[in-house]
């Protein structure tokens, strides 16, 4: 599968949002490391709210992507 979220992600743009499963991943450029921050929150069931879970980082798109994709997978399975 190819990741979409690297086409658009630049050091000078806004967050971009992707939802995976019942979680959504905000990346960012992250000035002070001069790498890439993705927040990781989970969509509460019955409510229309986002609950941070995590942050994860990594100096490319793709890295922190995958990180934080592995990262939900973790969460579902505990």
């Amino acid at each position: 599968m190819r990741d979409t979220t690297e086409l658009v992600v630049d050091k000078a743009q806004e967050p971009v949002n992707f939802w995976f499963e019942d979680y959504m991943v905000s990346v960012r450029w992250n000035n002070l490391l001069l790498g890439y921050d993705a927040e990781i929150y989970k969509q509460t069931k019955g409510e229309d709210s986002l609950v941070h879970l995590m942050t994860t980082g990594g100096k490319t798109v793709k890295q922190v992507t995958q990180q934080a994709r592995e990262l939900i997978l973790d969460n579902y399975k505990s």
